[in-house]
């Protein structure tokens, strides 16, 4: 199978329970208190940061914008546990810390989805350019 299939599976196989609300697999506490929901989160955003990376053209904008944008996807979860000082991410010290935190996520998020649809025009503009 191809690496950008991959990915895409793994981001929306994550993205299932979470979209779903299945709290009997979300809540479930993995070592170290992490709850598998966050776990799934996190991991859907990284694989769905790493596809513009592995599609776009080598030194382009684009894959140094990708590439910065899977740098802040890996660095979410450990974020959200410094600023949350919790695994499960229960902000209950400061709520300007939490109204930071997901602010931040809301963005990553959105870029994400920007960033993945600016890689599929610009691989059709390919695709088409190449049948010319």
């Amino acid at each position: 199978m191809k690496t950008v299939t991959v990915l895409l599976l793994l981001a929306i196989g994550c993205l299932v329970p979470l979209i779903l609300g299945v709290e009997g697999i979300l809540l479930v506490s993995l070592p170290g208190g992490l709850p598998l929901g966050t776990l799934l989160a996190a991991v859907a955003m990284i694989s769905a940061s790493l596809i513009p990376v592995v599609k776009s053209n080598s030194g382009s904008f684009l894959r140094r914008a990708a590439w910065v944008l899977f740098s802040t996807s890996v660095l979410w979860l450990p974020l959200g546990i410094y600023l949350s000082g919790s695994a499960a991410l229960n902000f209950v010290q400061d709520a300007a810390d939490a109204q930071f935190f997901w602010r931040f996520t809301s963005g990553l998020v959105i870029t994400i989805l920007i960033v993945l649809v600016w890689t599929g025009i610009q691989n059709i503009i390919a695709r088409r350019d190449e049948k010319k």
